[in-house]
């Protein structure tokens, strides 16, 4: 059964955003629970930090596999599927006493999240196709309200408990009911399909610069929002305490963006809306490198730098479905591309910081901006390949 009312439509777009807020909580939910999960493993601090690194490969083999199954199985089940598998992650983070336990969830989690990431995007992109541009940025504004809300959670199971199970359980029972509303939803439509060799040669290439742009703009991302406090200490702008707000405001101004851009991306082109968000974003970073010593320009730039960061990720996906039939192979690749992106850039970010000064940083981040610009230059370039009309595949109920 095919989507037959404008309420089926809102119906799973609800549904997807509900999906990417606990796509939110279980990427947010790591970082404030690490002492909590050190104690609980008898492990050290630094020694726990090994969960970051398996809910990373998770991901990134979940982003490689499971286009594959949006591509060929019934959407909305697989969605489903990969949200028990978050609920299983999550309440069972508490009842693991061994860091290779803790470990092993982590790495299941990560694959979940994924499979969520890619399947709410591709599923996005083929219900709505040349209209997804606001509804894409509020599915990404809804993952930012998640993140922000994971740790509140966290925060309130530690005064009431004086443990990090509570907010695992919490977070866990939620995805359940949109788990079972998915498998109530009629199935979404299918992507349309070409067959022609040219123009799967010629997506080759647009996929392939898209993802570049991908790794490049997150990698940008986390490196600038895991490293800006260590930098604010580093050149005087207070404590950790006091520059740890840098951050706040980075990821606030960023999730903001993300909700500001839903009536722009229903408006003004997605080239266009990328373009003056790399102008912007490199802007802000010479703007640092000028005035170094300059607290005002530190946090300005900090927050226009996440404001126009924001809309990049989702537009880059309107982008894609505009030049092509976007199918969840495709997909997987920007999301594996974003993950890749998003382990290597802070680690050489964090080596050059400490081998070459707190400065390095931002020359690394406007460089790799540099890249990500020029990439996208060439997909706008790209020769637009001819596609073909819709293929009547229904795949039955969802």
């Amino acid at each position: 059964m095919q989507f037959s009312t404008p309420r089926d439509r809102v119906l799973a777009t609800a549904a997807y955003y509900a999906a990417m807020l606990t796509l939110g909580f279980g990427t947010a939910v790591i970082g404030p629970t690490l002492a909590g999960l050190s104690q609980q493993t008898h492990t050290s601090l630094a020694a726990v930090g090994i969960v970051f690194t398996a809910s990373s490969i998770g991901y990134l083999l979940g982003s490689l596999q499971s286009g594959r199954w949006f591509d060929r199985l019934r959407g909305h089940r697989v969605l489903a599927i990969a949200l028990l598998l978050v609920a299983v992650s999550l309440g069972l983070v508490p009842s693991a006493t061994s860091l290779w336990a803790l470990v092993a969830i982590f790495l299941l989690l990560g694959a979940a999240t994924a499979t969520i990431d890619v399947g709410t995007n591709t599923l996005l992109l083929w219900i709505y196709r040349d209209r997804v541009g606001g509804v894409m940025n509020g599915l990404h504004f809804c993952f930012g309200v998640g993140a922000l809300v994971a740790p509140a959670i966290v925060a309130w199971s530690i005064r009431g408990s004086n443990d990090v199970a509570m907010a695992y359980w919490v977070l866990a029972l939620v995805s359940l009911p949109i788990a079972s509303v998915l498998l109530l939803i009629p199935a979404a439509p299918d992507p349309v399909r070409s067959t022609s060799q040219t123009a799967s040669s010629t997506h080759f290439r647009l996929i392939a610069l898209v993802a570049a742009v991908f790794a490049c703009y997150v990698g940008a991302e986390v490196a600038y929002g895991g490293w800006i406090s260590t930098y604010g200490v580093e050149l005087g702008f207070g404590d950790a305490a006091d520059t740890a707000y840098l951050a706040s405001v980075f990821w606030g101004m960023l999730t903001f963006g993300r909700l500001l851009a839903i009536p722009i991306a229903a408006r003004v082109r997605a080239t266009t809306i990328i373009a003056i968000d790399f102008a912007v974003a490199l802007l802000c970073i010479v703007a640092i490198l000028c005035l170094p010593r300059s607290a005002p320009v530190l946090w300005i730039a900090t927050g226009l730098f996440g404001l126009f960061l924001a809309s990049i990720y989702p537009t880059l996906l309107v982008f894609s479905g505009e030049r092509m039939q976007v199918s969840g192979q495709s997909t997987s690749w920007y999301m594996a591309a974003s993950s890749i992106g998003s382990m290597t850039l802070p680690w050489i970010a964090g080596r050059s910081f400490v081998a070459l000064g707190p400065s390095s940083l931002l020359w690394l981040i406007g460089v790799v901006l540099l890249l990500g610009g020029y990439a996208f230059w060439l997909a706008t370039v790209q020769r637009q390949p001819m596609q073909s009309e819709p293929t009547n595949t229904s795949r039955g109920m969802p």
